[in-house]
């Protein structure tokens, strides 16, 4: 049996909505969180595969920024309030550097999907990482998963 977190949440909540969305592939439109999410892991991802090629953070940092930039459509969701919002993602993209050093990290892979086998019985559990890379000081493979929420 595979099983990922999304399919697992789902049918917590609720098996209609799970039959629907992952056996039918009939999924509801995006909430703004969720766009939020998809335009900054784009954006995010942009980041890596330019730092990747040598240039300065700083370069990379407005890469991401065009990158989001191109995708958000501030009215897209209404009038709510939200954090979810053009400024938020600046600050984000902008303070990233800071509190992540991605320089350590080689060899990156964006969006790579990995299965595991849960020891003991016959269920692999398997989901997306948002980046996968090595680790330079260990050597060790590295994945890294972004979350976008909070006060951001």
């Amino acid at each position: 049996m595979k099983l990922d977190n999304t399919a697992r949440s789902d049918f917590l909540r609720c098996a209609r909505y799970y039959e629907w969305r992952h056996i039918h592939h009939l999924a509801p439109p995006h909430s703004r969180p969720a766009y939020f999410g998809i335009c900054m892991h784009s954006a995010m991802a942009t980041y890596h595969q330019v730092l990747a090629t040598g240039t300065t953070v700083e370069a990379a940092v407005k890469d991401a920024t065009a990158t989001f930039s191109s995708m958000w459509d501030e009215g897209l969701y209404g009038d709510r309030v939200t954090n979810r919002t053009f400024p938020a993602a600046l600050a984000i993209l902008s303070e990233y550097p800071a509190s992540f050093t991605a320089r350590t990290f080689g060899a990156r892979l964006s969006e790579v999907y990995v299965e595991l086998k849960v020891p003991e019985t016959d269920i692999i559990y398997g989901g997306r990482l948002d980046s996968l890379g090595t680790d330079l000081r260990s050597g060790e493979v590295a994945g890294i998963d972004y979350k976008f929420h909070g006060n951001r």
